[in-house]
């Protein structure tokens, strides 16, 4: 994945991958912390994530990221 193309992918599902984990968590702050951790973790493994399966690979990430998140804060 290049540099453009990790850029395209954030415009384009920040929005959606945002909606996803507020719509578990109710609050902003958490759930964009959850969304910029998981376009990290894409941006740190960039060379392994081809375009068309990061949509899949961003849910996945901040699944696992607010299933740890709701397990650390016993909610």
């Amino acid at each position: 994945m290049t540099e453009q193309e990790y850029n395209t992918a954030v415009k384009t599902l920040s929005h959606r991958l945002f909606g996803y984990v507020f719509k578990s968590l109710r609050d902003r702050e958490d759930a964009n912390d959850i969304v910029q951790d998981s376009f990290m973790k894409l941006w740190e493994n960039k060379e392994k994530v081809e375009l068309p399966k990061a949509k899949s690979w961003l849910f996945t990430t901040a699944h696992n990221g607010l299933i740890n998140f709701v397990k650390k804060s016993g909610r």
